[in-house]
């Protein structure tokens, strides 16, 4: 059943994604009321999909999330662009999208997270972009980089 449940959690936070995307761009006035409109139709969305709790910004000015435990290190570099979070039972899945990271400050997070305790079990290059996985017991931390584009996106996985 937990397995279930993850590809569950994977798919509406896909989704959640897909419709964050095209409105990460919107800008003040009657724009920031589609962005607000749009945030809470992609939640509605999540939360029906799933039956768990979603939250979204993406509206530029996010910070680090709550959702993600202390345990995790918090990424201080960069402009937080989106965040996304969902709860399914007794996971969570919390995405951020981070702009304008060199690879000296994603670097110097890698060795925080292992500093930290979490152990890298993934590891891929190709090009530009990097793929990895961090572990600590059942947290999950996935992350994609791109050297190119300066772009970081996290995804955390765990226990509420």
């Amino acid at each position: 059943m937990k397995g279930k449940n993850m590809r569950m959690l994977t798919a509406a936070m896909a989704m959640v994604l897909l419709l964050a995307i095209p409105l990460s761009g919107c800008k003040r006035s009657q724009e920031d009321m589609n962005d607000e409109l749009g945030e809470e139709l992609a939640e509605n969305y999540a939360q029906g999909l799933t039956g768990g709790n979603a939250q979204l910004d993406l509206d530029g000015d996010a910070e680090w999330p709550e959702a993600i435990p202390g345990s995790v290190p918090e990424f201080k570099k960069g402009t937080i662009e989106t965040t996304s979070s969902l709860n399914l039972g007794e996971q969570t899945q919390t995405t951020v999208i981070i702009a304008d990271v060199s690879q000296e400050d994603f670097q110097s997070y890698l060795d925080e997270l292992a500093d930290s305790g979490f152990e890298q079990v993934i590891y891929q290059k190709s090009g530009n972009l990097e793929i990895l996985s961090y572990s600590m017991g059942e947290n999950i931390i996935s992350m994609q980089y791109d050297s190119r584009a300066l772009e970081f996106m996290f995804t955390y996985t765990g226990d509420n």
